[in-house]
């Protein structure tokens, strides 16, 4: 039984780690006037202590809970600020400053799940609607739930909060004006930004060659591939380029469609501080024992098809392909680019890249410039040579004791 004790423990206690922890806001709208401090903000909460603080605050007023809930949020977000020093949430700063109760929790764990205790005290959970207050009376047992939607695609994550600061402070004040009594929750599903843990031991030297490189392997070896984290640009005028986003990592493992020659592999790359992704499918041409080439891109969320690369991607049987600094796959409206690209189709589960195709030509610039001024050099210098060489000394004089030549003026 010591045993099973042992692994049941072990067995909880990984789990209870693989939580994530988000920060959690608390402020409610009527001042309790009993100082609650069983919580510290200087450490990390589990999802227990969180719902007794949430048992005690509920437990005298009974206040109709309105929760507030992101896909993604950070303490990032709350401390985030723009060039004139102003932040992501102007509104909820003012409402918060009115509150009666406020308290922020920077790592609360599983807050979802310690809210969702309010339901064995009586509360009833509901989500949130245009109509959800109209019918609500005073301390009536409620957890109105209140989704922030993200964008589908590509919006500035500032932009995007302050949006929701909007959300929130207009149905903050809706509920106040048919409920006096509101305890209001802001969080998230997710953290957004989570730092790796780095793990050294004393005198330990770090790695000086690690690098930030995207490696994409299917799990059947027909394709790798090796990126700088790409950019996604988007051309709204002919000449004026801006960035969207800068892709950071590979969301699971991409998929792989084999048709005669042609491979197609579908890679979904995921935006910093965003659970959205694109899906970028690849195409390939590749006969075994011949030339293979990377033909198109297309990014499958926008149908934009057909996406060309801006130098030809390809190679030997065998061989990889690299090119530094930038391939781009683009169109008149987007484009994608990649630097420090290295591919291989067909290179075998567990394999490293074979011999490398590199982009740029054997005779680049730089060598023909060198050549055309050698050839010059050689053509002025072999010309002097010959001139030195066709210079001959005088062989012809006048005899001291001939006749001499008179001249007249006549002549």
């Amino acid at each position: 039984m010591g045993v099973f004790n042992v692994i049941f423990l072990l067995t909880a206690a990984a789990l209870t780690s693989g939580k994530e922890y988000m920060p959690v806001l608390v402020w409610s709208s009527q001042s309790s006037g009993k100082l609650i401090s069983d919580v510290s903000a200087f450490a990390k909460i589990s999802t227990n202590e969180f719902s007794d603080h949430l048992a005690k605050k509920v437990k005298f007023e009974k206040p109709t809970v309105l929760l507030f809930m992101e896909e993604n949020l950070s303490s990032e977000d709350f401390s985030w600020r723009d060039t004139d020093g102003n932040g992501a949430f102007p509104l909820l700063r003012n409402i918060t400053k009115s509150s009666g109760d406020l308290t922020y929790l920077p790592a609360v764990q599983d807050p979802i799940k310690g809210l969702e205790s309010l339901k064995m005290l009586g509360y009833l959970w509901k989500p949130y609607n245009k109509k959800s207050f109209q019918t609500m009376r005073d301390n009536e047992k409620l957890v109105i739930e209140v989704k922030l939607k993200e964008p589908e695609y590509l919006d500035d994550r500032p932009d995007m909060l302050r949006t929701h600061d909007e959300q929130i402070a207009t149905v903050y004040n809706d509920a106040l004006s048919h409920n006096t009594n509101i305890l209001a929750v802001y969080s998230g599903h997710h953290n957004s930004w989570i730092d790796n843990e780095v793990s050294r031991l004393k005198r330990q030297v770090a790695d000086s060659n690690t690098t930030n490189d995207l490696v994409i392997e299917d799990d059947k070896g027909m394709v790798k591939m090796s990126v700088t984290p790409p950019i996604l640009y988007e051309t709204k005028e002919p000449g004026n380029k801006s960035q969207i986003v800068k892709i950071t990592k590979v969301m699971g493992i991409p998929t792989i469609d084999v048709i005669k020659d042609t491979i197609s592999m579908t890679v979904k790359f995921s935006f910093p501080n965003n659970a959205k992704y694109i899906s970028v499918k690849f195409e390939f041409t590749s006969i075994e024992n011949e030339w293979w080439t990377m033909d198109s891109a297309e990014i499958l969320d926008f149908k934009l098809k057909n996406l060309i690369p801006s130098v030809p991607v390809g190679g030997p049987s065998e061989y990889s392909f690299f090119c530094n600094p930038t391939v781009v796959f683009g169109k008149s409206t987007a484009s994608l680019t990649f630097e420090n690209l290295q591919v291989q189709p067909r290179v075998g589960k567990g394999n490293p890249f074979g011999p490398v195709m590199h982009c740029i030509p054997y005779f680049s610039i730089a060598i023909w410039s060198g050549l055309i001024v050698v050839v010059i050099l050689s053509v002025v210098l072999g010309w002097g040579i010959v001139m030195i060489m066709d210079i001959n000394t005088n062989d012809r004089f006048d005899d001291p004791k001939g006749k001499t030549i008179t001249i007249t003026a006549a002549d």
